[in-house]
């Protein structure tokens, strides 16, 4: 009576002990490519193995996801930033034509000359005048980080009408409340570039200070943190297309997931689009013969 009891006992335990085993094995199947995935796991671990099936990619359409033609508008007014910025001789006109090598647009002449209360739209055609007006304002405008960070990039400066180190941090462009500060320090310590593995927080380059000058302007209207974040995302887009192409042609091929979808944290993280974080997203597409015949190049902060 005892046996068949305690055999009985067994063999009622067994579904429970079989349903245990597979919920472990669908947890670990599902937990562990997304901790691999994380901003702060330390990089792109995906194996051929976990290589997903997709359908093929559309190197045209996602081209187009990364970069519109007819831009994006971020959630940000230029204000009187560009005539604060003339008036304290962070930016000459002169010296931002000769350094382009092209005349600038009559809009450009507007922000820069009387300001502007319209959203700033970058595209294709003013990202590169975004990145200096943003870069002059994240360099002479006084902030708290570059007591923590003093920067170099300062010395490179050359379209002001005073030498960069005499413009680093020198003039209270925006005044930011507390709170704005805290969120631009939020943002800016997990935001990175592929050509540097120091976040904006830490500003060692054109592109850290330009992105640390968007943050400080969008801080100073009241942009919420994710906001900022999609800033980020989209203003790295196009000043990085080709990385940033790279990243849309991962995440369609590892996840199926569009461009537009992938999370802006994620996507401008460490795990993703620092120099070392990219550098292994890109190895991977090349090891499973995802990139064209183009030759390599680095990305560079100083010539891009």
């Amino acid at each position: 009576m005892g046996r068949n009891s305690s055999s009985t006992k067994k063999s009622n335990n067994r579904p429970t002990i079989v349903a245990i085993i597979l919920g472990l094995m669908f947890f670990s199947l599902m937990i562990v490519p997304a901790f691999l995935g994380r901003p702060d796991s330390g990089g792109v671990k995906i194996s051929k193995a976990q290589h997903m099936a997709h359908p093929p990619i559309d190197i045209k359409a996602l081209t187009i996801a990364v970069n519109p033609p007819n831009g994006v508008t971020l959630p940000v007014q230029y204000g009187q930033m560009g005539p604060k910025l003339l008036e304290a001789g962070v930016i000459d006109v002169s010296a931002l034509k000769q350094q382009t090598g092209q005349a600038l647009t009559d809009q450009d002449l507007e922000i820069l000359t009387q300001g502007s209360q319209e959203a700033v739209v970058i595209d294709q055609q003013n990202a590169s005048f975004l990145l200096n007006l943003f870069g002059g304002l994240g360099l002479a405008n006084q902030n708290p980080i570059f007591d923590k960070a003093p920067i170099h990039e300062a010395l490179y400066w050359t379209l002001g009408r005073k030498p960069g180190s005499d413009l680093f941090s020198s003039t209270a462009i925006l005044k930011l409340s507390p709170d704005q500060q805290a969120r631009v320090e939020e943002v800016a310590k997990a935001v990175y570039r592929p050509c540097s593995d120091a976040a904006a927080l830490s500003p060692d380059n054109k592109y850290s200070i330009a992105m640390l000058g968007l943050l400080e302007l969008m801080a100073s209207q009241n942009v919420s943190s994710a906001g900022m974040f999609s800033a980020a995302k989209q203003v790295n887009a196009f000043w990085f297309p080709k990385q940033t192409l790279e990243q849309a042609i991962f995440f369609v091929a590892t996840q199926l997931q569009d461009y537009a979808n992938v999370d802006a944290r994620l996507i401008v993280s460490r795990a993703y689009f620092s120099a070392s974080g990219f550098r292994q997203l890109h190895q991977w597409l090349k090891d499973n013969a995802m990139l064209g015949d183009e030759p390599e190049q680095e990305p560079n902060c100083k010539d891009d």
